[in-house]
């Protein structure tokens, strides 16, 4: 643990589906959160979105404690 923040980023049945048939759909949607959860993490450092320079470490499971099919990001 440390002072940053950690998220996991669950998926609805749609996208959990879609991520086990096509799993090259995975980057561009991880993308997206990536750049959200950046922005929102520039806003409240005060640094402008355009100069902020943020860093992800993504770790992609695929299944749930159960052996479920559960795509989720941890970040």
């Amino acid at each position: 643990s440390g002072p940053w923040p950690r998220v996991t980023v669950g998926t609805g049945d749609d996208l959990r589906f879609l991520f086990a048939s096509k799993p090259d759909a995975i980057g561009p949607v991880l993308g997206i959160v990536q750049r959200v959860i950046a922005s929102w993490l520039a806003d409240q450092a005060g640094v402008p979105r355009d100069t902020a320079q943020c860093g992800v470490v993504t770790l992609i499971q695929r299944f749930g404690s159960a052996l479920n099919l559960n795509v989720h990001f941890h970040m």
